[in-house]
């Protein structure tokens, strides 16, 4: 391979691992944490429940950014996969993580969403062209 084309693997590569490390944690602390907090004093943390400690982050910023309401709508006409069977709590959930979360929550899980699809897309392209980190 080529060695420029090395050198920016290794410098995108790094870019994006830190980017992933610095937005988990804070993340972490400042949706994940809060919002489960407030959910939990009301009883209704779906996500805690579902969802193993790792995970959280994740699913927390996921209910944030996509809308899962119109997911109800397709379970009634027999739809996605992910609202039949008894997930429509799950997904009654997340709506509720959406209309709770505020505009700065909703920008550090965009960082997060986007530090976690650039990696993916990374090893993915590295695994395509051949080159290991």
């Amino acid at each position: 391979m080529d060695k420029t084309v090395s050198v920016w693997f290794e410098v995108i590569g790094f870019i994006v691992i830190m980017s992933l490390i610095i937005s988990y944690p804070l993340v972490a602390w400042f949706v994940t944490r809060p919002l489960q907090r407030l959910l939990r004093s009301n009883q209704q943390d779906m996500i805690s429940d579902m969802v193993v400690w790792p995970f959280k982050s994740f699913w927390y910023a996921l209910a944030i950014l996509f809308p899962f309401a119109r997911w109800r709508l397709e379970r009634d006409k027999g739809g996605l996969w992910l609202a039949k069977g008894n997930n429509h709590h799950f997904i009654e959930g997340m709506d509720k993580v959406r209309q709770l979360s505020s505009a700065s929550q909703w920008w550090l899980s965009l960082w997060l969403m986007c530090a976690m699809s650039c990696s993916l897309l990374l090893v993915l392209l590295s695994w395509v062209l051949g080159y290991y980190f």
